[in-house]
């Protein structure tokens, strides 16, 4: 039964999140970093690319749009430059990873019949640790979330955007009075460009804590094991 409501959990988390896409117009492929949800219709990502240029356009498609020089594919961000792995892996590992710490439990009740106190622990333990293990996974099924844009004014910058495998990191850099914000790896953040390792850290009012939805994530994991 844990391991049932835990599932429902973590597939329910992932739909809250929606399927989400590579979205740029007539660019080059590896330089389409910008990243949306994809309305509830639209249940493909997909890429266009121009014959006799290195050009492409990426968004949104429905099943039904897709053929001829569109590719299509169903993964969370499929449409990058480069491979991604798919959320469904995420899921495949979580309940893997709890499969594998509920068996554990069960050869523990065998082995520790005879103390009552101590297969108690054993269970609480094995619980705690299946719902950290869930935890982690679900922190970086959905990505670092960085403000994006190049304005004058930093509190105009409201673009938002899910960063790709490997940038790791939220930057601001002022250049010649313009702010440019977006989505960096860490081994590139040197002066003046200023990085942040939490979801839109690089906004122009200061973001304090935690992320309030992976509390509020642990919180209903810990409900649900303990």
């Amino acid at each position: 039964m844990h391991l049932f409501g835990a599932l429902c959990l973590f597939v329910t988390l992932s739909t809250a999140c929606g399927l989400r896409c590579y979205t740029c117009t007539a660019t080059q492929p590896r330089s389409c970093i910008d990243t949306k949800s994809c309305p509830v219709i639209f249940n493909r990502c997909y890429s266009l690319k121009f014959d006799g240029y290195d050009m492409v356009t990426k968004g949104c498609q429905t099943s039904i749009a897709c053929g001829g020089a569109m590719a299509c594919c169903e993964g969370d961000l499929c449409n990058s430059a480069t491979l991604t792995r798919p959320s469904v892996v995420l899921l495949l590992v979580s309940s893997a990873a709890i499969a594998l710490l509920n068996s554990h439990s069960e050869e523990g009740v065998l082995i520790h019949s005879a103390g009552i106190q101590s297969l108690c622990f054993s269970q609480f333990m094995m619980r705690l640790y299946g719902a950290l293990i869930l935890f982690m996974i679900l922190s970086t099924a959905c990505g670092l979330k960085c403000y994006t844009c190049v304005s004058r004014d930093p509190l105009s910058c409201l673009r938002k955007t899910s960063c790709p495998e490997p940038l790791d990191r939220c930057f601001s850099v002022n250049v010649t009075g313009y702010m440019t914000k977006g989505c960096r790896k860490e081994t590139n953040c040197v002066k003046p460009i200023s990085c942040c390792e939490e979801d839109f850290c690089n906004s122009a009012i200061m973001l304090n804590g935690p992320r309030v939805a992976l509390l509020l994530v642990s919180s209903a994991i810990t409900a649900l094991f303990l």
